[in-house]
C-alpha cells in the first residue's frame, strides 16, 4: 500500500531529509472529501482522520522530539494506488501536484492549433486576463491543478479553452517583466557549463539585471550554495528581487544574496558577509587597496579566495579584474558576457597582465525546429497513408546576443 510514497520516504530518510512526524494532506479521487493522514516513525505508521489537525510549520520546533516539522501536500488515494508527493521536506521543494494559489505566476495556452501562450500573474481573485477569445478570470485558475482546462467568457457566450501550467525557468526568464534585456536561457545554460558549477558552490555575479542568470546559478548551486549578485542600480536590484520571489513561490530566494553598488567599491562588503573573519583584513568601506594591481603584484592573494566562479555582465569587465582577482579560487573561472567583439579584444589584451588563461570564446546559437504530422491534400491512391511529416526550422528570429569569454585563474602569483 502506498508503494511510491513509502519508497520516497525511505529515500528521504536515508538522505536525512525527513523528520520524525510528517503530515500529508490527502486528496481523494472521484471528487470525494479531503482527509488528513499522519505518518510516524518507526515503521511509518499511517493514521487518518476526518478532522484538520493542528499543523506544524517549517519554523516550528517540536518540544518532544526537538526536530523541525513541516506541512506537506500531496494526493494519496485510499485505494492504495501509487501517487506523487508535492510540498517541501526539510527545505527541499516538490511542486509536482500543487494547485495554483493566490500570488502564483502561470502560463496559459490556447487549446487550439497555433494557439498563443502568455505568462500571467501574480494571480489574484479580483483580477482577470483579457484575451482575443474572451476574459479569463484569475479566480477560475486558483485552486486548479497544472494542465487543467479553463474556459474563458465572452459577451456572446462563445469563449475559448485554455490550459494552465506552472512556468519552467526557460519560459519564465524571457516572459517575466523586465527593466533590461535578460541573459537568455541559451546563454545561461552555456555559462553554467563553462563555470563548471556544482551544488554547494559560491558564485559572484556582477550585473544582476533582470536576475535571469541569477536564478539559473541559484538552481545549479542548490540550497547549500550561494549566489552573490551585485547591481549598481537600487531600483533594478529591487525589481530583480521581485522577479525571483514570483518564480515558483520564491523557491530560489534563499540561495541568492543581492548587493547594490559598484563592484569594485562593494566587493569587500560582499567578502565580509561571507567570511566575518575577513573584517580584520579588509576595510569594507573602501576598495581593496589604493592600487590593487600593484598590491597583487607585490603580495599575491592577500585574502583567502572565496568564490568558485565569477560572472561579469558589464561593458568593461577588465577594469574590475584587480578588485576581484584575489577572491577567485585558483583553477576556477571568470565568465564575461560581452555583446561586441571589440570588447572581447580589449578584455583579452587586459587579461595578459594577470595569470588568467583565455580558454574559450563562444557565441551560442540556438535553433528550434518544427516537427509535426500533416495531412497530404492530394494523396497518392497507392500510398499506405495520407499523412506526412513536416520538418523545418521554426520562424522564430535568430540573432546575436553576446560572446562568452572564459578565463581560468592559473595561480595566485
Amino acid at each position: 500500500m502506498f508503494k511510491s510514497l513509502m519508497t520516497m520516504l525511505s529515500n528521504w530518510e536515508e538522505e536525512g531529509m525527513v523528520e520524525d512526524i510528517l503530515y500529508y494532506h490527502q486528496i481523494l479521487c472521484q471528487g470525494e472529501a479531503m482527509r488528513w493522514v499522519r505518518l510516524e516513525r518507526p515503521g511509518w505508521q499511517i493514521k487518518s482522520t476526518d478532522q484538520t489537525p493542528d499543523l506544524p510549520t517549517a519554523a516550528h520546533q517540536s518540544q518532544e522530539k526537538g526536530v523541525a516539522t513541516e506541512q506537506l501536500s500531496c494526493g494519496i488515494p485510499l485505494d492504495g494506488s501509487d501517487s506523487q508527493v508535492a510540498g517541501r521536506v526539510a527545505g527541499h521543494p516538490y511542486v509536482t501536484q500543487a494547485t495554483f494559489a493566490d500570488g502564483d505566476m502561470v502560463i496559459v495556452r490556447e487549446c487550439s492549433r497555433g494557439g498563443k501562450s502568455a505568462l500571467i500573474g501574480p494571480l489574484s481573485p479580483s483580477e482577470s486576463y483579457h484575451t482575443r477569445k474572451g476574459v479569463l478570470p484569475h479566480n477560475a485558475i486558483i485552486g486548479q491543478l497544472p494542465r487543467a482546462r479553463i474556459e474563458s467568457t465572452k459577451k456572446d457566450g462563445a469563449g475559448g479553452l485554455f490550459m494552465a501550467q506552472f512556468p519552467t525557468l526557460d519560459e519564465y526568464v524571457p516572459l517575466c517583466s523586465r527593466r533590461c534585456t535578460p541573459i537568455y536561457p541559451k546563454d545561461a545554460s552555456a555559462i553554467l557549463t563553462m563555470l563548471d558549477t556544482s551544488p554547494g558552490d559560491c558564485i559572484l555575479e556582477a550585473g544582476t539585471g533582470n536576475a535571469g542568470l541569477s536564478m539559473y546559478l541559484a538552481r545549479a548551486v542548490g540550497p547549500n550554495g550561494k549566489v552573490h549578485t551585485v547591481e549598481r542600480s537600487s531600483s533594478t536590484s529591487e525589481h530583480a528581487q521581485l522577479v525571483v520571489e514570483q518564480f515558483r513561490r520564491g523557491v530560489l530566494m534563499p540561495s541568492i544574496v543581492f548587493h547594490v553598488g559598484v563592484l569594485g567599491e562593494v566587493i569587500n562588503k560582499v567578502a565580509v558577509s561571507i567570511d566575518k573573519s575577513l573584517a580584520t583584513v579588509l576595510n569594507a568601506e573602501k576598495p581593496l587597496a589604493e592600487d590593487p594591481e600593484q598590491t597583487w603584484k607585490e603580495q599575491g592573494n592577500i585574502v583567502a579566495p572565496l568564490f568558485d566562479g565569477i560572472v561579469l555582465d558589464m561593458p568593461t569587465p577588465w577594469t574590475q579584474l584587480p578588485q576581484i582577482f584575489g577572491f577567485l579560487k585558483t583553477d576556477r573561472f571568470v565568465i564575461c558576457y560581452l555583446p561586441s567583439i571589440s570588447q572581447v579584444m580589449d578584455l583579452v589584451r587586459a587579461s595578459r597582465q594577470w595569470p588568467l588563461l583565455v580558454e574559450d570564446v563562444v557565441e551560442v546559437d540556438w535553433r528550434s525546429w518544427d516537427i509535426k504530422v500533416a495531412v497530404v491534400r492530394n494523396p497518392d491512391p497507392l500510398a499506405a497513408s495520407d499523412e506526412a511529416m513536416v520538418c523545418r526550422p521554426t520562424h522564430t528570429p535568430i540573432g546575436h546576443t553576446a560572446f562568452l569569454v572564459k578565463l581560468r585563474k592559473c595561480g595566485a602569483q
